[in-house]
């Protein structure tokens, strides 16, 4: 069981090197299709499946309405998968500032979002380590603001670490993720001592 846990981390760890040489970390990226990721959901993966079964089905009989349905349902698949890789990519991402804050306090890193010219990105799952899920829609042309947090833990510099992007936008079918990994850090002070003295109201 350690031997095979190993691995696991060894495969992780090569895979996330892989993953940063095509996206180095920095605090201004712009998502092509070198990192863009797609693979079907697991209910696109049912539907593949359910294509294949009609398809088999129509080979079978000849019958021409299930070819026709086959193929209506395998368009909407592809179209499927081009719209949800065009929701990601052309999006730019900017890290435009940090907060200061004591430890044990949330370190707020704010974000500046824009799509191409008539580039419709909607239902942006941000997920960041401990972090509820943030979702955000951006109209065509419009500057979106994102603010993700991270609860710090020790005084100094903080990153945020690696965060993953994604969408399933349109049909649920596909889903298009990709990688962030940014370099501006929150700086954190240690947390406060009370002081046994009091200051005066007085003027």
């Amino acid at each position: 069981m350690t031997l095979v846990n190993g691995m696991k981390v060894r495969v992780k760890e090569t895979f996330f090197q892989w993953i940063m040489r095509r996206s180095p970390p920095s605090d201004i990226k712009t998502l092509t299709q070198r990192n863009v990721y797609i693979f079907p959901t697991k209910e696109g993966g049912l539907f593949a499946g359910l294509l294949l079964l009609l398809l088999l089905t129509a080979i079978n009989y000849q019958s021409s309405l299930i070819y026709l349905f086959t193929f209506f349902l395998g368009a909407l698949f592809v179209f499927s998968i081009i719209f949800c890789f065009k929701t990601l990519a052309g999006l730019h991402l900017s890290l435009v500032g940090t907060n200061e804050c004591f430890v044990y306090d949330d370190a707020v890193f704010s974000f500046s979002l824009k799509g191409k010219p008539r580039q419709y990105c909607e239902s942006l799952c941000f997920i960041a380590p401990g972090q509820p899920i943030k979702k955000v829609d951006i109209a065509a042309s419009e500057v979106a603001t994102l603010d993700l947090a991270k609860r710090s833990t020790k005084r100094g510099l903080v990153s945020l670490g690696r965060i993953r992007l994604e969408t399933v936008y349109p049909l649920g079918l596909i889903r298009a993720w990709t990688w962030l990994e940014f370099e501006k850090q929150a700086l954190i002070f240690p947390d406060p001592i009370e002081g046994e003295r009091l200051l005066s109201n007085a003027s």
